[in-house]
């Protein structure tokens, strides 16, 4: 398989697997969701993710998701900066 590579480090390590065509992301997902509350501090939810070694987390209310947390967010966030959080 000779695909170009892309500007995605993550897609170019999964790229080059002889079956990575034919596995569906249905096949392979974790299905034990990592959730919480929108009132969760930042550094509870970071804690839960390292807890579980997993890099993201859902925000659930009233069974509702309401978006995700990535690793990447945590990392973008500037905690000298107050205007982050408006």
């Amino acid at each position: 398989m000779n695909r170009p590579e892309s500007f995605d480090p993550l897609a170019d390590e999964i790229l080059p697997f002889p079956h990575a065509d034919e596995a569906s992301v249905g096949e392979v997902i974790c299905r034990d969701l990592l959730e919480c509350g929108p009132d969760v501090p930042l550094h509870e939810a970071a804690r839960r993710m390292s807890e579980r070694r997993v890099s993201s987390i859902l925000v659930v209310e009233n069974d509702a998701v309401l978006g995700i947390w990535t690793e990447r967010d945590a990392l973008a966030v500037d905690f000298d900066d107050p205007e982050t959080f408006a």
